[in-house]
């Protein structure tokens, strides 16, 4: 394992930020470390850098104990979320500064920055400043700064959080082909979903400090362990109450995952629920419908334009509503 960290707890002051969180990465992952603000994502990934210390547990780089290694001796590239290249240096001596730190050669360190420089695309930009660059492409210098020393582990930060949603999109899939061809271990914290789903091999997923699923992108999004998951992978509609069954309940069921219907379909009839159309906003391929069922709860369904042409909705009528998929949590079972 590349990455591995057995029971670790961080505490400050009354606050647990960490409480027993345990996982590992195989060499040559990409993996996500995905949960909202204050969930203890970017705590747990300074102790794996050795910026914080852990009150308890262990952490492990290439199969070596490094839980008490000071920061410098752990061969670990970080990437924060603002960069944090030194303003007063070009885009080269930025790439440069670990290799000299280090007293690497002189030659050596021409060669591997003109490397890095080509591989994140700014040979052109060496000899500019910081200020001098859009904040995408002082990123992938904040990257080729992190890759210089040829760390066994690379760990970022919520690396794409202050940039533009546009930028974000290009910059994610760059960092997925940038990873297939140098296969670095890499741990990224975001709270991004859509982010975390598409970049990563495997996504691990905390909450209120604790783990609440570790799986693939697609394990976590079609198979979620708890409500929590549930509600935050994706978008999804949350009915509390008896609904779709006999048991004290709620139910989650995707936006995408619900069909509509006129007539009440054949063999379905504990199985649909009326319900009032009462907006269609036309989004991008999507169509969103909302929909007031009779209890008041509320239900989005997003169609595509053919399947709204087929049904010819109209806000104010009445339609029922079939789950093709949906998630039940009771409090002692799941369905």
């Amino acid at each position: 394992m590349a990455i591995k960290i057995q029971n670790i707890t961080k505490q400050f002051g009354d606050f647990r930020a960490v409480d027993d969180v345990s996982f590992e990465i195989e060499h040559g992952q990409l993996v996500a470390v995905l949960g909202p603000s204050g969930s203890g994502k970017s705590t747990i990934l300074r102790i794996i850098a050795g910026l914080e210390t852990p009150d308890s547990g262990e952490v492990f780089l290439t199969g070596e104990e490094a839980t008490d290694i000071p920061i410098q001796e752990r061969n670990v590239g970080f990437v924060f979320q603002h960069y944090a290249l030194f303003k007063h240096m070009t885009v080269w001596d930025n790439v440069a500064f670990g290799l000299e730190v280090r007293k690497v050669p002189k030659e050596k360190i021409q060669s591997r920055v003109d490397e890095l420089l080509k591989l994140v695309q700014l040979s052109g930009y060496s000899r500019r400043y910081p200020s001098q660059l859009s904040g995408g492409q002082r990123q992938r210098v904040a990257l080729a700064r992190a890759l210089a020393p040829e760390p066994k582990v690379l760990l970022l930060d919520e690396p794409f959080g202050a940039l533009d949603s546009k930028v974000r999109e290009e910059l994610r899939e760059w960092l997925r082909r940038l990873h297939d061809e140098m296969h670095v271990t890499s741990l990224f914290v975001t709270h991004d979903q859509e982010e975390a789903l598409e970049v990563s091999d495997k996504v691990v997923i905390v909450n209120k400090g604790k783990i609440e699923q570790i799986g693939s992108p697609q394990e976590v999004y079609k198979h979620p362990k708890t409500p929590f998951v549930t509600s935050f992978i994706g978008p999804v509609n949350v009915v509390p109450g008896r609904l779709f069954g006999s048991h004290d309940e709620t139910t989650y069921v995707r936006p995408h995952e619900i069909d509509l219907t006129y007539d009440v379909p054949e063999g379905k009839g504990g199985k649909v629920l009326p319900a009032l159309v009462r907006r269609l906003n036309h989004v991008g391929a999507n169509v969103k419908v909302d929909l007031e069922l009779a209890d008041g709860n509320t239900l989005q369904v997003h169609l595509t334009p053919e399947r709204l042409s087929e049904l010819s909705l109209v806000e104010g009528e009445q339609v029922f509503v079939s789950p093709k998929e949906m998630k039940v949590f009771t409090e002692d079972y799941t369905i």
